[in-house]
């Protein structure tokens, strides 16, 4: 605001020496190519100023939650299959290092009788899109797979995710990610199981 201030008191000083100086040409010429070049910067402080009132401050805890859809992706001899099953759920607690970097853990259920715990590092990417901006993003870690019908069996193997996120108010994002597990229970012929979902996630920050 004091800049814009100082753009308009300049504007009335230049219109107070439009009154009392000779108007040639050529000073006219230079009094018009000043107040477009100040118009110019005083609507680019206005639109900055703008757009960090509206920035959503990205530090501290979250937690997350969304519903989906599972697959499952398996390779055996030449044949090679992905499909899309049963709904599953998947909730996430972390915190916000920076704009960029959050630790995560996170509980899957996959819908077939298939429990995931796991712990990743997330990496964001902000982008200045809307009101409340918006975010892309990637995950690595590790998961512990478990079954909690017929027997149990459990095996640990690496875990990728990616997804976005778009702010939907100051604390609230609305998020589509998935996240897959590799090489989970190869024995039976799975190489990689994950699950795609959408959710909101909320901001303590």
């Amino acid at each position: 605001m004091d800049s814009l201030c100082e753009i308009i008191a300049l504007f009335k000083s230049i219109d107070v020496l439009n009154n009392n100086k000779n108007k040639t040409e050529e000073y006219f010429v230079i009094m018009s190519s000043l107040k477009t070049l100040f118009a110019i910067m005083g609507l680019s402080v206005a639109a900055i100023s703008s757009a960090a009132a509206g920035s959503v401050d990205m530090k501290g805890l979250y937690v997350d939650g969304s519903v989906g859809v599972n697959f499952t992706s398996y390779s055996f001899s030449s044949i090679h299959s992905t499909t899309f099953s049963k709904a599953g759920i998947n909730v996430n607690a972390g915190y916000k290092v920076n704009d960029y970097l959050a630790p995560e853990i996170g509980y899957t259920y996959y819908g077939i009788g298939l429990n995931g715990v796991d712990v990743a590092l997330k990496g964001m990417i902000p982008l200045n899109v809307g009101t409340y901006g918006a975010s892309i993003f990637g995950k690595v870690g590790a998961a512990h797979l478990f079954t909690t019908s017929g027997g149990s069996s459990s095996v640990t193997d690496p875990m990728l995710g990616a997804g976005f996120a778009v702010g939907v108010s100051k604390n609230v994002d609305w998020t589509v990610q998935a996240n897959a597990v590799i090489d989970s229970f190869s024995n039976y012929s799975y190489s990689t199981i994950g699950l795609v979902s959408t959710g909101l996630t909320y901001n303590f920050g």
